[in-house]
């Protein structure tokens, strides 16, 4: 009969090879992290570049926006004016048709038209005679 015995020496290595093993990494964490709190201290000032980028960024976009909008309502005008003034050229047609119209007409009259001659009417008329008095003068 045999008995399976598994050597001590083993497990004594396989414990310490792990132990050795979680050290290390361990050691490698620690090392890492303090890497990275440096890079982060280091990217520090980039971080508040980008930061002051964004918000210049946020102004710029805002700027835009009102450019845009101010274009919209200065386009709205323009389109309002040239509705006026189509308006106000159908008008101007009309008037000059009118014109034209009072033209042909004013054409077709003589350049000279005789008046007949209007004589002076004059009466003469004396006062009429009266023959009372009243008193008021102190007279009769």
């Amino acid at each position: 009969m045999t008995t399976d015995r598994k050597p001590a020496h083993l497990a004594v290595a396989l414990g310490l090879t792990t132990g050795v093993y979680a050290a290390s990494l361990a050691a490698v964490t620690s090392l890492q992290a303090s890497h990275d709190r440096a890079a982060a201290a280091g990217r520090s000032p980039v971080s508040a570049a980008v930061g002051a980028l964004g918000d210049a960024n946020d102004r710029l976009s805002g700027g835009i926006e009102a450019s845009v909008a101010g274009y919209e309502a200065a386009a709205a005008g323009y389109r309002a004016l040239t509705d006026d003034l189509a308006a106000l050229e159908e008008g101007l047609a009309d008037l000059g048709g009118a014109v034209g119209a009072v033209r042909g007409s004013m054409a077709a009259l003589p350049s000279r038209v005789a008046l007949p001659a209007v004589g002076r009417a004059t009466s003469r008329t004396a006062a009429p005679s009266t023959q009372a008095s009243t008193g008021a003068s102190g007279g009769p």
